[in-house]
């Protein structure tokens, strides 16, 4: 397999720099030159997925919370999709979905 393709419930609008919005509804990676049985190339393929999974769901900058919180959810459905398309079970192991939601940091020292 050279490449997985995942595509997204709904398409995702994603907000470039230049004011040019443009539709989405699949995401690719390519995987096939890694060896997805070892530790090196299972964490190449999930660091892949993961910038895929930012490319796809817009990319990190000012916005609200709302549209934060969509962003972070597009950006953990899609990766969570990819790891399942791709069923490589290294990857599979490696991959540590985040569970908790920082909601506040006290940046005082």
């Amino acid at each position: 397999m050279n490449r997985i393709s995942v595509c997204a419930a709904a398409s995702v609008f994603t907000l470039f720099s230049a004011g040019i919005v443009q539709a989405q509804d699949s995401m690719s990676v390519r995987v096939g030159d890694l060896n997805l049985n070892n530790s090196a190339g299972a964490q190449v393929a999930l660091r892949r997925i993961d910038n895929a999974a930012t490319r796809f769901c817009g990319p990190a900058m000012p916005m609200s919370l709302s549209d934060r919180a969509q962003r972070d959810s597009c950006h953990k459905q899609m990766t969570a999709k990819a790891v399942r398309t791709l069923g490589a079970p290294r990857v599979t192991a490696l991959y540590q979905p985040e569970t908790t939601v920082r909601l506040a940091q006290n940046d005082r020292r």
